[in-house]
């Protein structure tokens, strides 16, 4: 009879050492699940990043040719006024006024290009961390999904090995 109890304890031993194991198991595949989803998100936030570049691309394109546009009607208008007061276009303080439209527009487009560049670089250096971020996320959820199984595994050999042993 004493040896039937001390089968049922080994039994029992065992049992609890593989349930033990098994919550530990559950705990690392949550933290997988979770690192998986924070490695989804990010990948979701770097396409919103790369969205945004085409759209601050798109709008930089608008901006300078709406600076292109003004220039033409303050140029057109310029002219008009002058040869409304008799003044030759092409020739003195009338090509002055022209020139200075047109270097200010080309200032102003410059600088909107400059602009642009500045923004579309810091959404590539968000959209890159992101995409880094979340490469990172996803390897250190296979890793810890497999360390979970082999936890298990291992423990639970370990557990076997030490009831048969004694």
């Amino acid at each position: 009879m004493a040896g039937a109890s001390i089968v049922i304890g080994k039994i029992l031993q065992g049992a609890g050492t593989t349930l033990g194991l098994y919550g530990q198991y559950q705990d690392k595949l949550s933290v997988s699940k979770k690192q998986a989803f924070d490695a989804q998100v990010a990948a979701n936030n770097a396409e919103l990043a790369r969205q945004d570049i085409d759209v601050r691309q798109a709008g930089g394109r608008q901006e300078r040719s709406s600076i292109s546009k003004g220039e033409h009607v303050t140029r057109g208008e310029a002219r008009v006024g002058s040869a409304a007061g008799n003044v030759a276009v092409g020739e003195g303080s009338a090509l002055e006024v022209d020139i200075a439209l047109a270097e200010q527009a080309a200032r102003e487009r410059s600088a909107s290009r400059d602009q642009e560049a500045v923004d579309v670089k810091r959404l590539e250096t968000e959209r890159d961390t992101l995409l880094a971020e979340s490469r990172l996320l996803r390897k250190a959820a296979r890793r810890t999904k497999k360390s979970a199984r082999m936890g298990f595994i291992g423990g639970n050999l370990q557990a076997i090995g030490s009831s048969i042993s004694k």
